[in-house]
């Protein structure tokens, strides 16, 4: 299981800072030759309005689990050209 913490978003248009929340989209695992098993990887997507302007955020991103159970740090979010700023939000990974 993963849970994903929220992201500061800082508005390009009228510069408002606020949280937003990711969604897991879809996953796909695939097994490896390396070794360590198989890799599984998390789209997940950002869709939100600013509170202050109403302009609309879209970013995603791709986490990785591999080997299971450990995750590669993510390095890159895709945002929307010219729309917001959005940080790197915390990722856990844990069994129910």
């Amino acid at each position: 299981m993963m849970l994903i913490g929220q992201s500061t978003c800082k508005c390009n248009k009228c510069h408002s800072t606020f949280g937003a929340t990711w969604e897991i989209e879809s996953s796909n695992t695939t097994d490896h030759d390396h070794g360590m098993g198989e890799e599984t990887e998390y789209l997940c997507t950002l869709e939100t309005t600013c509170p202050e302007c109403g302009a609309e955020i879209s970013a995603s991103m791709t986490v990785c689990e591999y080997p299971v159970g450990c995750l590669v740090p993510i390095s890159h979010i895709n945002v929307t050209p010219g729309t917001a700023q959005v940080s790197i939000p915390r990722v856990d990974f844990f069994d129910l």
